[in-house]
């Protein structure tokens, strides 16, 4: 992702919620944008604590096996 968006999973027992959707912010983490008004929300989530920069878990593809 560029810079204007980093992935975020909350800290260990805090529910953290998106300002404008209301909604919980998921323990597995979501990518929100910290740039504009929007932005400056999720910027103190993160300078306080309360929010966390990670990387989004791998996604693995099963291989399809062909019988010969």
């Amino acid at each position: 992702m560029d810079g204007s968006t980093k992935f975020l999973i909350p800290r260990t027992g805090l529910i953290v919620r998106d300002p404008i959707s209301k909604t919980p912010l998921a323990e597995t983490g979501e990518w929100k944008t910290i740039i504009g008004p929007a932005g400056r929300y999720w910027r103190r989530r993160i300078g306080c604590g309360d929010a966390v920069e990670s990387q989004p878990a791998p996604v693995y593809q099963s291989k399809k096996y062909v019988k010969e």
